[in-house]
Parts: C-alpha cells; sequence; structure tokens
C-alpha cells in the first residue's frame, strides 16, 4: 500500500496517467478542479471501503455517575466500531453491547438517575454524544475501569500540496483519472478504472475486510442491583 503520498504527487501522478502536461503553467486554471477531484475520490473511497491501517483505539475517562461523554475527536462517529472495557483488578477486557432500549431502562432507568456497575452496553445520544448504560457508579476513582473507544479515524487534512493522503495513493489517482477521461477518452477511462478496482481487489486481498459491526458477547447479566455489585462477582 502506497502510503502518505503528499497532494503534490497525486496532482503529477493524475495528470502522467491522463497524458496531461506536467508544465504548471498549463495547468493553472486546471490544478484547482484536479485538487479538488483528488479529494472526492480520497473521501468516496474512505466512506465506501474498511480501512485497517486507519483503526486506532482511544481512551475514554469514565466518571462516575455521568451518562454521556464525548466521542473521541479523530474517530469519525460512523466508523466506531465498538467500546472496550478492562474492569479493575481483571485481566482480559469485555466489549459493551450497542444498543439501549426500553427493555434495558426498565431495568435500570437513567432517566430516573438509577446507576450500577460495571457498564454494560452503549450507544449515540441526540446530541452524538456517547451514551452508556447503566449510568457507572463506583466508591472511588481507582475502581474506574479502562475504556477505549475502537473505531477508524478520520482522513487527515488533504488540501495544500505538501498534505499527505490517507489512503493508498495509487489507488485515488486511478480511479480519480478514470473519472477525469470519461468525457474526452472513454476507452482510456475505462482501462484506468479496470486498473482501479484490481487495485482495490488487490488491497482487499491483502488486508481489508467487508465492513461489518462486531461485538464480543457480553459476560454481565443485564439487571438493576439494589447494591454496588464487585467486580469478583461479575468473573
Amino acid at each position: 500500500m502506497r502510503l502518505g503520498k503528499q497532494l503534490s504527487m497525486l496532482v503529477s501522478d493524475l495528470r502522467s496517467e491522463c497524458g496531461i502536461s506536467q508544465v504548471e503553467a498549463n495547468n493553472i486554471q486546471a490544478t484547482g478542479s484536479q485538487v479538488a477531484l483528488l479529494q472526492q475520490t480520497q473521501q468516496r473511497l474512505y466512506d465506501d471501503h474498511e480501512w485497517p491501517h486507519l483503526r486506532v483505539r482511544r481512551p475514554l475517562a469514565l466518571v462516575s455517575g455521568q451518562r454521556f461523554y464525548e466521542p473521541p475527536a479523530d474517530i469519525s462517529i460512523e466508523r466506531i466500531e465498538g467500546i472496550d472495557v478492562l474492569l479493575f483488578g481483571s485481566e482480559e477486557p469485555y466489549r459493551l453491547k450497542e444498543g439501549v432500549e426500553l427493555r434495558h431502562m426498565a431495568r435500570c432507568n437513567s432517566n430516573r438517575g438509577e446507576t450500577d456497575w460495571p457498564p454494560r452496553r452503549w450507544r449515540f445520544s441526540e446530541d452524538y454524544q456517547i451514551e452508556l448504560w447503566p449510568v457507572p457508579t463506583a466508591a472511588g476513582a481507582e475502581d474506574m475501569p479502562l475504556v477505549e473507544v475502537v473505531g477508524i479515524r478520520k482522513l487527515g487534512k488533504f488540501v495544500d500540496m505538501q498534505d499527505r493522503a490517507s489512503i493508498d495513493g495509487r489507488l485515488i489517482t486511478l480511479f480519480a483519472a478514470a473519472e477525469l477521461l470519461a468525457a474526452t477518452d472513454k476507452d482510456l477511462a475505462s482501462m484506468k478504472l479496470a486498473q482501479a478496482q484490481k487495485r482495490l481487489s488487490t488491497l482487499r486481498g491483502q488486508e481489508m475486510r467487508p465492513r461489518t459491526f462486531s461485538m464480543f458477547g457480553d459476560r454481565h447479566a443485564e439487571r438493576c442491583a439494589p447494591r454496588r455489585t464487585h467486580v469478583r462477582e461479575y468473573r
């Protein structure tokens, strides 16, 4: 995978693929549209496919009695894959299940200020915050678990010529070339599109996978205990 190619290099590669002069004086009016096409192509590829090399884990600091949390700034909200929790004194983390429904609120109603331990589910609030269920409560800060949000990070800045692409530069260039040539040379455009699809297939075979939302099983019973439940009772 050809990662980290500067935007200036992709512009040059695009011109080469399309048979466009590399002389900057001949591209004064076209450079802006060429850059925009590369930006749009990267964004479209990012949206349409899984990119494991962009997967990151970001800590989420829990606060006793706090229900809502801001998601990590550098992870796309729609690309959050899960939330992992490592309880104090445990060796293996577990993944929170997604979704908080009426049946869960019937067991432990966050709207009435009810809390329990440990957190077992999550969802997005109307304000796109992360809501945990039940609202976590702990005797002290030392009891708070280690929590990580797992997901695909956002694309990096890709505006100035020195900015670097976040995904495969060759793939971006070929798809952009196919689109740029579509109106002037359909045969060449078809060839570039075939090359782009082959490149995508190769990358998918190397490290990409279909976009799925995988959740590990929750090891904890979903009930609202009348007392604080200690970690050892959940093992």
